[in-house]
């Protein structure tokens, strides 16, 4: 893949989801061998407060690195340039900003869980299109929640397509609230609950940080895979054969290609 068609595939992942907002692709002031990549929700210089593109809610933004030396003799990035068959995704800046969590702050801030990730250009593509939804998905939940900031409700509106929701912001968290306390419910009573994926804050396994029970395996995948990316050791349990799976944290981000690393017949 040269570098010219990869630009054109991260951007078209970016628009895919976001087809209004701008995405900025970039070299290095030095050499131009590595990749910088920004990501706004504002299209252009009118929909940033006060026109400076800093004031944007999105402060995402990843660096692509042709080797681990990313001060070695690394060949300058041409849109005709063949790209190694390996490259180096880091996160330059990984937040939302949000309401403040107090009264003498003017903004809070809300952090994505975005990792390192080394690989192919198609699996760098692939692991920035996860992310892209990951962001997606978490600004949809802080508007539902409550926690945008009046300065950007409107555009985040805008971008989302949720300005003709009728719902109240109140009433839609009271229902997802009594949706999730309903299936907890339900979890906890049930005994024919197939899956049961568990996190743990190190690899002894000595303490849960967090626990789910699902007959849905997509659930469980999404459950697992929000773990994983944060850090965490994750166990998948099918409770109907016995059959389990630990998962590392640091070899899942090694393996994901886009798709979950375990299939479910393999616990079958």
């Amino acid at each position: 893949m040269t570098y010219g068609e990869f630009k054109s595939q991260i951007e078209n992942a970016y628009k895919q989801r976001f087809p209004n907002s701008g995405i900025s692709i970039s070299l290095g002031a030095l050499g131009g061998d590595t990749c910088f990549i920004r990501l706004y929700l504002g299209e252009n210089q009118s929909e940033f407060i006060n026109g400076i593109a800093g004031n944007d809610i999105l402060h995402v933004g990843f660096a692509i690195y042709q080797s681990e030396n990313v001060y070695g003799d690394n060949p300058k990035l041409t849109d005709d340039l063949e790209l190694p068959d390996t490259l180096i995704m880091e996160v330059n800046q990984n937040s939302i900003t949000t309401i403040p969590d107090n009264q003498y702050m003017a903004y809070g801030s809300v952090r994505l869980p975005y990792r390192k990730t080394k690989g192919s250009p198609k699996k760098i593509i692939q692991v920035f299109s996860k992310d892209v939804d990951i962001l997606k998905q978490t600004l949809e939940n802080l508007y539902n929640e409550g926690k945008i900031h009046d300065n950007h409700k409107e555009i985040v509106e805008k971008k989302l397509g949720l300005s003709n929701v009728n719902e109240s912001i109140e009433f839609r968290s009271k229902t997802r609230n009594l949706l999730e306390s309903i299936q907890s419910s339900l979890n906890e009573i049930s005994n024919d609950t197939k899956y049961i994926v568990c996190s743990y804050y190190d690899y002894k396994l000595h303490d849960t940080e967090d626990e789910l029970k699902t007959n849905d395996w997509t659930e469980a995948t999404l459950f697992a895979h929000d773990k994983l990316m944060n850090g965490f050791m994750v166990e998948i349990e099918n409770t109907m054969t016995g059959k389990y799976k630990r998962i590392n944290p640091d070899e899942y981000n090694e393996e994901f290609d886009g798709e979950f690393t375990i299939r479910s017949e393999e616990l079958d």
